[in-house]
């Protein structure tokens, strides 16, 4: 498998940063260092730690890789990591301290959790680019950017429901987590979706534990409901956990579409990851490294 879809991601929103870093006038503490200096200080606010762990921790290797990408362009990078925990509480506290006693130039938010350090960091002016994976305060908060844009879950796509039926699929079920707004509206969409393509509903879950891998009541009612396609708007540990818990259960979908789970993601999921992934589909918001272009092979 190749590199991590978020590290891409981190590395991306770095080389981004820095194009931005280098227009600006600004001249505030931990923008830059001496008259003419092109050293800024960035903060990166990431889950290192809880469950969304499982899909962004390698995060800052990313941003370290994009810090010696722009080195030969004349910038200096130091960046200073906030951990998340994945809770919104310690995720507000992280950005705070990026800000308060860090000073940085702006944040790299990398999180299924930054819509709770959203308003702070808005209300402070700290341009803020990243993953926008978590909520619409991407599109409505005048200082944040996100790098591949951010697609409101609240508008359905026709691809979910095409997608589910040219590979087969009769009968949808999707899973998302309650607490992030994203995976909760993307998990109902993927059901809209389904039904616009002319398929059956069994199953929309948009109130899951975020994080959890209790997931064979899930499993049990999708089978049970006669599911034999599935889509999960969720960190790689549920995912890969729910399609584990279906095959166990004797319910093998026709397809299976992940949100997350390719590149890095599966390789640091542990032993029998690659097994478990056969077969699967996962969304990309990059070029797969596989394709081998001029970009991919800098990265």
């Amino acid at each position: 498998m190749g590199t991590k879809r978020r590290r891409l991601l981190a590395a991306a929103t770095a080389v981004v940063l820095m194009v931005a870093a280098g227009c600006s006038s600004s001249s505030s503490s931990g923008t830059r260092s001496g008259s003419g200096s092109k050293t800024y200080t960035v903060g990166v606010l990431t889950d290192l730690t809880g469950p969304a762990a499982s899909g962004n921790q390698t995060s800052p290797r990313g941003v370290k890789a994009g810090a010696v990408l722009v080195k030969s362009q004349g910038y200096t990078i130091n960046y200073v990591v906030g951990d998340t925990g994945t809770n919104p509480t310690t995720t507000l506290t992280a950005a705070q301290k990026l800000v308060q006693q860090d000073h940085v130039f702006a944040v790299i938010a990398v999180s299924a959790l930054a819509f709770s350090a959203a308003p702070y960091l808005t209300s402070q002016n700290i341009p803020v680019v990243g993953a926008a994976e978590d909520g619409a305060e991407w599109i409505t908060s005048k200082n944040m950017f996100g790098v591949f844009g951010y697609t409101d879950p609240r508008l359905v796509t026709t691809t979910y429901g095409q997608y589910f039926k040219m590979q087969g699929g009769t009968n949808v079920g999707s899973l998302g987590y309650s607490i992030s707004p994203s995976s909760a509206e993307s998990a109902k969409s993927a059901g809209v979706s389904a039904q616009q393509a002319g398929l059956k509903v069994g199953y929309v879950n948009a109130n899951f534990a975020f994080g959890s891998t209790n997931v064979q009541p899930v499993a049990l009612a999708m089978k049970s409901a006669g599911v034999d396609a599935v889509t999960a708007s969720t960190d790689p540990n549920t995912a890969f956990a729910l399609i584990t818990a279906l095959r166990q259960s004797g319910a093998n979908p026709k397809v299976a579409v992940f949100a997350t789970g390719y590149g890095g993601d599966l390789q640091q999921a542990g032993p029998g990851a690659q097994q478990t992934a056969q077969g699967l589909s996962f969304l990309s918001t990059w070029e797969p490294v596989e394709m081998h272009t001029a970009a991919t092979q800098q990265l």
